[in-house]
């Protein structure tokens, strides 16, 4: 198996879904045509480590525009 790299995660448009089930939080990833590609019902903290790591990315990518439009 190759490892996955960050190019195969984004290749295409994705949609993100998420809500509050059963004290849990269920998260759907939808492709373009609308096919739930992951599903996951997990723990709060989980989701709360993804939110983290969202915001770092958006952080990051403040800077790497910066440089990029240098």
């Amino acid at each position: 198996m190759n490892p996955l790299t960050l190019y195969d995660i984004m290749a295409e448009d994705t949609y993100v879904f998420a809500r509050v089930k059963d004290n849990k939080v269920e998260v759907e990833v939808l492709n373009s045509d609308d096919e739930v590609i992951f599903n996951e019902l997990s723990h709060p903290y989980a989701w709360e480590s993804l939110v983290l790591f969202a915001k770092q990315v958006v952080q990051l990518n403040k800077h790497i525009e910066k440089d990029l439009d240098k």
